[in-house]
């Protein structure tokens, strides 16, 4: 859904109710498209199953230059533009190293789709309330959907604090264990060394 909403947003078209009314032949046809694509995943997939799963045997060696190689052909295919390729590139390592630290795609998405439209009803608020942001807190319907905000973020930063919070004390724990069982051992290998007929010789 976000990738539709993003596609809608690059070609300039409201997104929306009106949507059905204004755009009625793009509406119905991605109606169709679904059906469409619904179908040919059923012909393709059940009696070619059994070579989509060789596909998983192949080498990842392999399988990423031909997946980059086919990506880079495509990019340059539309418009004919080695800039292009660069872009795609310079985003592909930005969205690894996304991938690296553990950040989801989906809010990314969404927050290209979004970002635009509330860019445009925030500059629309402060030029109605003559640049005040107490508007916002003002209404009931906003001060409840911002105070939701700053719950959602609160609560996400309070669960990302105990998460790391539990991997310390574990990893503390841990750590002191490993040291108690190396200093009984070590206790023990003294003992037996001095339980030994050779220690008691001497």
């Amino acid at each position: 859904m976000a990738l539709i909403l993003g596609a809608l947003l690059i070609h300039v078209i409201q997104r929306g109710p009106q949507l059905i009314t204004e755009h009625a032949d793009l509406f119905w046809g991605l109606i169709a498209s679904f059906w469409v694509g619904n179908i040919m995943l059923v012909i393709l997939n059940v009696p070619l199953i059994g070579i989509w799963v060789k596909f998983l045997k192949v080498p990842y060696r392999y399988l990423f230059p031909s997946a980059l190689f086919f990506i880079a052909v495509g990019v340059y295919s539309t418009n004919n533009s080695l800039f292009q390729v660069g872009e795609v590139l310079v985003f592909g390592v930005i969205g690894a190293i996304f991938l690296a630290l553990d950040f989801p795609v989906a809010p990314i998405l969404l927050g290209f789709v979004l970002g635009p439209l509330v860019e445009e009803n925030f500059r629309r608020s402060l030029l109605l309330s003559d640049g005040q942001l107490r508007v916002f807190f003002e209404h009931p319907i906003s001060a409840v959907f911002m105070a939701a905000s700053a719950l959602l973020i609160l609560l996400q930063v309070y669960f990302a604090a105990r998460k790391a919070w539990r991997k310390r004390t574990n990893g503390d724990g841990q750590t002191a264990l490993a040291g108690a069982g190396l200093d009984t051992a070590t206790s023990r290998e003294v003992k037996l060394t001095e339980g030994s007929p050779a220690s008691s010789k001497t």
